[in-house]
């Protein structure tokens, strides 16, 4: 499968009705980063504004879809 882009309310009752209202499911796995580092010199680079982005999967007990994976950006 691939990743849809949600852009709205229409959007998001889709992915609620797709994923069963998320009923008897639970949150797996749990990713998030960012542009900053430090670098081998021990120099650090901060992103500028807003470079979070986070990634969910979620399991439930039905199928199709079994899993769904939710990015955040």
């Amino acid at each position: 499968m691939e990743w849809v882009e949600i852009k709205g309310n229409d959007d998001i009752k889709g992915l609620l009705e797709l994923f069963g209202y998320f009923h008897d499911s639970c949150l797996k796995e749990l990713m998030m980063w960012t542009d900053s580092y430090v670098d081998h010199d021990r120099s650090m680079s901060v992103g500028l504004g807003l470079d979070t982005k986070m990634q969910m999967l979620f399991h439930r007990q039905f199928n199709n879809p079994s899993a769904i994976g939710i990015l955040f950006e």
